[in-house]
């Protein structure tokens, strides 16, 4: 019973905004081949992710199951921002589940903008989509990044990492997030798509079934299409 009183405890640490911390992915010691391909190729990472998809294979992580024709009436709700709000929580979940698999260590990227400043400014034109306790999050993110200039950041923090899940969602980031112990890179897209690279055939399996948990969709884009009535 102490421990759960423990537990519940405010301390100060609580009142800490998290922050992205450096990371040199050359110095890491994972030793797995997708992460190490793009970590090698990272100046030219747009074209190290197509040839890792040609490999591996692309799935889209998506609120649905199928690829919709381009006359399904379901369409509009991707321009619908509420119906587009109340699936994050789906994503989040899932993310919660695949950050703790993964011994809570995620790295992130932001070798889209070959300029910092860009990066910072883009990020700061989206600020509007924030609800306020995010922007807080992110304008700290904006501090770090100024100092710094790196492209690559590490997150051990839950509440930061779904905040890059948020901004993923409402296109206002465009990076990729690299998940090391069970190899999985995620990136940014649209229409609450989220495309998806997974080396390993087993965890592919695991990483389907934690999407359909949280009632999400893993899927393949070149397979899977909507059935004809």
């Amino acid at each position: 019973m102490m421990v759960n009183e423990i537990d519940l405890e405010i301390n100060l640490s609580d009142g800490v905004i998290p922050k992205l911390l450096k990371s040199n992915f050359e110095t890491q010691d994972y030793d797995d081949e997708l992460y190490r391909y793009l970590v090698t190729d990272i100046e030219e990472s747009e074209d190290a992710l197509s040839l890792v998809e040609k490999k591996y294979g692309k799935l889209v992580l998506d609120v649905f199951r199928y690829t919709m024709d381009t006359d399904d009436p379901r369409l509009d709700l991707l321009s619908n921002d509420y119906f587009r709000l109340s699936q994050e929580d789906k994503y989040l979940k899932f993310i919660e589940n695949v950050f703790y698999l993964n011994e809570e260590k995620v790295y992130v990227d932001f070798v889209y903008f070959s300029d910092e400043n860009k990066i910072l400014q883009f990020i700061e034109n989206k600020m509007s989509r924030l609800d306020r306790i995010d922007s807080y999050i992110l304008l700290n993110q904006i501090d770090i990044m100024r100092k710094d200039q790196n492209d690559m950041y590490l997150i051990e923090d839950l509440n930061l990492l779904k905040l890059f899940i948020k901004c993923f969602l409402r296109e206002i980031l465009w990076c990729n997030l690299y998940f090391p112990k069970h190899p999985m890179i995620v990136s940014t897209g649209y229409d609450l798509g989220l495309p998806v690279i997974v080396k390993d055939k087993q965890d592919k399996e695991n990483y389907i079934k934690m999407a359909e948990d949280s009632r999400l969709f893993l899927k393949d884009t070149g397979k899977i299409v909507a059935p004809k009535l």
